[in-house]
């Protein structure tokens, strides 16, 4: 019996699917059609008179199409409650996988990009190294990759200048050895800029480590 209702209650609720993609195509809209009542009784063969905007409005919402004093029977009630809860979990489902993809998606970008700040830090030490580019430049105007980077890990890539000079260039300028570049105040930046320069007009004596 149960099932039996089930069964005729998707049927009627597939005619009148038919009947809605048939009126698309064919009625225009404020025109009555019939559509079959879901109630799901076995007994039940009434018509519903419904304007297509009518139906639409049934249908998209998830609602039942029912003649005046009819109610869904505690089988179909139990069925369309079961549909809605499953399709709340594909959607939840789908919302998971979608958030994931997205964190896998951002995490994947935050790698690539910390891994092009350190291809583009080493190559800026190596040009640091080779003198194809200068400390001060660097502190004045400082490339994206060189934002993050210690002042103390810049000045150690520089020619002639070891442990000892780095930390006394940073002490006279009162720089935190683990200060980023980025995190200099424009005073300590001035000042570190300015004994850089003095050491460059220093002799060989100056220069040593």
């Amino acid at each position: 019996m149960k099932k039996d209702q089930a069964f005729k209650t998707l049927a009627l609720t597939e005619v009148n699917t038919q009947a809605l993609k048939a009126a698309r195509r064919s009625v225009s809209d404020g025109q009555g059609r019939e559509f079959f009542c879901e109630c799901g009784r076995t007994d039940c063969h009434e018509q519903v008179t419904l304007t297509l905007d009518a139906y639409i409005a049934l249908h998209d919402g998830g609602r039942p199409v029912l003649a005046d004093g009819h109610r869904l029977s505690q089988v179909e009630r139990a069925r369309r409650l079961q549909s809605d809860a499953e399709a709340l979990r594909r959607q939840a489902q789908h919302q998971l996988q979608r958030a994931q993809s997205l964190q896998r998606d951002r995490r994947m970008t935050a790698l690539t990009k910390a891994n092009d700040v350190r291809v583009a830090r080493a190559r800026l030490k190596q040009q640091l190294r080779e003198g194809d580019t200068r400390i001060e430049q660097i502190l004045a105007a400082p490339p994206e990759c060189a934002s993050t980077a210690k002042v103390l890990d810049l000045l150690l890539a520089v020619p002639n200048i070891g442990p000892v000079r780095a930390g006394r260039l940073l002490t006279g300028a009162g720089v935190n050895p683990t200060r980023a570049i980025a995190m200099l105040t424009e005073r300590q930046r001035a000042h570190l800029i300015g004994l850089l320069r003095g050491r460059n007009t220093e002799g060989p004596r100056g220069q040593a480590r």
